[in-house]
């Protein structure tokens, strides 16, 4: 019974070439980490919410230009599917991530699911609440699962200072944005 189930594991850990893949690691064996952090945008939430968007996050994120592949997927809605072309995070080219909107529900609530292949997944959960008269609280979610050692590592080395760090980079970025009136990525 033991060498059927080894044979079991032996199979599973197979490519669909038929080599061996290269990690097969038991279930729970990669990290699963939630960071969140919060911060106030000097709009209306319907204004706010777009900047949060594929399309509204080009005004302000230096570089971010998403691709659609199906021509249905815009308008923007659930089930839109872009990728997006990024530095490797360990300087090593580029990578390309895929992305699908899993929730889109403006002006309050955007979610996204992303991969990047042998690396990480990630669900991304961008809510924006009015806070004042013209003003608007947007708390930013990302839930980190690894899908390989390197991508556990990079998930570790994403503390939650780290990610208040970055975070705080979009309030910048996007306050800059406000002032400026033209986006930073044409």
């Amino acid at each position: 019974m033991k060498a059927l189930f080894s044979g079991l594991a032996l199979v599973s850990a197979m490519t669909a070439t038929g080599h061996p893949a290269p990690h097969a690691p038991g279930p729970g064996a990669h990290l699963k980490v939630t960071r969140e952090h919060s911060f106030t945008v000097n709009l209306p939430p319907a204004a706010a919410f777009v900047l949060f968007t594929p399309l509204g996050e080009k005004n302000w994120a230096e570089g971010w230009n998403p691709v659609f592949p199906a021509a249905g997927d815009l308008p923007l809605r659930d089930g839109t599917v872009f990728t997006v072309e990024a530095p490797h995070p360990h300087g090593r080219g580029s990578i390309q991530s895929v992305w699908s909107v899993s929730r889109h529900e403006p002006p309050r609530l955007i979610e996204y699911r992303n991969v990047i292949a042998d690396l990480r997944a990630t669900r991304i959960h961008v809510e924006c609440a009015a806070a004042g008269k013209k003003d608007t609280r947007v708390t930013v979610r990302y839930e980190y699962t690894g899908l390989s050692p390197e991508g556990d590592a990079l998930i570790a080395e994403m503390t939650a200072e780290r990610f208040e760090a970055m975070i705080g980079q979009w309030r910048d970025s996007i306050a800059a944005y406000i002032r400026r009136g033209t986006p930073a990525t044409p």
